[in-house]
């Protein structure tokens, strides 16, 4: 369970009107250099087109792009789906045919999560979207999860760590609080809330005794890690920390 995961970037850098070739948004287009185009208005003249002709697929993937380029994730991959869903073919063509199989999968999931209403399906979802360093999905997905299941330390950590990554610092402290209210010798919850005061907050002193008490939970109480390389590392990253008052 780390702070921070690797980001997606690599695979979401796709560039609006990237390897298609439609004509029917050029209707939106104010200038024929797509790059001085003022993007929250193309963003509302493409959903306008779509809302006039909902089965429109050039439409949808323009959108999409727009909001895999914006972090509106889930809204991209949804609309991929349902291109994909109408005509197949043109995603092939298309440069969002490389997260096509991610778009699928995940769209799918989210759909089943909310059908059942399954809080380990939104779990799933949330750690599928927090490997990937997408934060503000995997916020959801938790923030979902804990709504059907509120007993779940381990999520509302997850939901805090996401929440950091998302600049929302007192939030996601407040959150790791109520875990260590609840659960006093919880490891990960001393550990990361030791580190988001001593060093998101500035409050060191503080910081350092919740470190202090995650050492003591390491050394006495041995904690379950999920990999011996992860534990190996939090030992470290301890150390450091403890070094550093």
């Amino acid at each position: 369970m780390s702070l921070k995961s690797s980001a997606f970037l690599s695979v979401l850098t796709l560039f609006l009107g990237a390897n298609t070739a439609y004509g029917t948004t050029d209707l939106c287009l104010k200038s024929e250099d797509s790059k001085k185009i003022d993007t929250k208005s193309y963003e509302k003249c493409l959903k306008s087109l779509l809302d006039s002709d909902p089965n429109n697929v050039e439409v949808m993937l323009k959108l999409a792009s727009i909001y895999l380029k914006n972090n509106r994730v889930s809204k991209g991959f949804e609309l991929i789906s349902t291109a994909y869903d109408l005509e197949p073919r043109s995603i092939q063509k298309s440069s969002l045919y490389k997260v096509l199989d991610l778009a699928l999968r995940l769209t799918k999931l989210k759909d089943l999560a909310k059908k059942k209403s399954d809080y380990q399906l939104y779990n799933e979802l949330g750690d599928e979207y927090y490997k990937m360093g997408i934060f503000k999905e995997s916020a959801w997905a938790f923030k979902k999860s804990l709504k059907l299941n509120a007993k779940q330390n381990d999520i509302k950590i997850l939901l805090a760590l996401s929440l950091g990554n998302l600049d929302r610092m007192k939030l996601a402290s407040k959150l790791i609080k109520e875990v260590i209210d609840n659960d006093p010798y919880n490891f990960y919850a001393n550990y990361y809330y030791g580190k988001i005061l001593k060093n998101e907050l500035g409050k060191i002193e503080d910081g350092n005794s919740y470190l202090l008490a995650a050492k003591y939970i390491f050394d006495n109480k041995k904690p379950k890690f999920k990999t011996s390389s992860e534990r190996d590392f939090i030992k470290k990253d301890l150390d450091i920390e403890l070094k550093e008052k």
